[in-house]
């Protein structure tokens, strides 16, 4: 129903509410973030872009702690 009530950005937001994701316990690709804390070393602004929810992107960040930003799905 929520699919088709708002799409599939209102499909990801309720599926956020209902699922607790824990950002501590995700598979990262170490290598990538070496790279990415590198680039921020260096000055750069680095963004989180997902079509993940929000609460979910914001979960990660918090946990990782080295973007400046987070753009994702906002349920709407």
């Amino acid at each position: 129903g929520w699919l088709l009530q708002g799409g599939l950005a209102r499909l990801k937001q309720e599926v956020a509410r209902r699922v607790v994701l824990a950002a501590d316990e995700l598979p990262y690709d170490e290598t990538f973030l070496t790279y990415v804390r590198g680039e921020k070393e260096k000055g750069r602004r680095v963004v989180l872009v997902t079509a993940a929810d929000r609460a979910q992107a914001q979960a990660v960040a918090a946990h990782l702690g080295i973007f400046d930003e987070v753009i994702a799905s906002d349920g709407h």
